[in-house]
């Protein structure tokens, strides 16, 4: 994930940003900070980084209001073709105005596993002093995949989903905040996640929970099979819990 300023310039990245870029042979000093993103997209040349720069430029004209997904091809070097996701999404300062940008970007159909673990970052980033304007919620609400805020508590209380999970689970937002994680699971299941869980209050990690997939209730009433990876967050000596859920299609 990068933070760009109000002229482009890549002002703030996670560990993540590095990695990649060092692993798809790139050098994180001509991507990371200082960079103009904008030149990046334009040296580029192919179509999709060239419509990712517009993508951006209108961002940070205030043209786009919500977040907006372009898919751009990045092959590793000797690998075989790759695609990812790039969202943009604008960052706004007090007076409510845009004064930069964010870019967060996921392999086409990703593993839960690496969402979980960008969304880790995002959440930890969008909470510093150091980062006004970055409002981490619509850097998840412009996430593709399916994410919900677990609290460390008793009955895993639901405290914030995107709208990923929305269209996946059918419920709106609102009909699922403050409700326990168990109650959107089959019931013959619910027991079974619930020892899961507090198994991972009690040892937390970044990873799959449990083995295999498990059922997710719509509000059609329909199941879901989805494969869920947890990642912890702390914030003043508390958890919060990151799940990021892939699904297959509704039975």
């Amino acid at each position: 994930m990068a933070f760009l300023d109000s002229e482009g310039v890549i002002i703030g990245v996670n560990e993540a940003w590095n990695a990649f870029c060092t692993e798809n042979g790139g050098n994180p000093n001509r991507c990371g900070v200082g960079t103009s993103y904008l030149a990046l997209c334009d040296a580029a040349g192919d179509e999709a980084s060239l419509q990712l720069g517009a993508i951006i430029r209108a961002t940070l004209a205030g043209d786009l209001h919500a977040p907006t997904t372009v898919l751009v091809p990045c092959s590793a070097p000797d690998g075989p073709p790759r695609w990812f996701d790039v969202a943009v999404a604008p960052m706004r300062g007090s007076s409510g105005g845009v004064v930069g940008a964010s870019v967060i970007l996921w392999q086409s159909s990703p593993s839960p596993a690496s969402t979980a673990l960008r969304v880790e970052h995002v959440v930890a980033i969008g909470r510093r002093a150091d980062c006004p304007g970055v409002d981490a919620w619509e850097v998840l609400d412009a996430t593709s995949g399916a994410i919900v805020l677990v609290d460390d508590d008793a009955y895993g209380t639901i405290v914030f989903v995107n709208r990923a999970f929305e269209r996946l689970s059918g419920y709106d937002r609102s009909d699922l905040l403050g409700r326990g994680l168990e109650t959107l699971m089959a019931e013959h299941e619910s027991t079974r996640h619930a020892v899961l869980r507090e198994g991972y209050r009690a040892q937390p990690f970044s990873g799959p929970m449990g083995q295999g997939r498990q059922s997710l209730r719509t509000a059609r009433g329909a199941f879901v099979d989805v494969a869920v990876v947890l990642a912890p967050v702390y914030t003043d000596g508390r958890a919060t819990f990151v799940a990021s859920l892939q699904a297959s299609e509704p039975s």
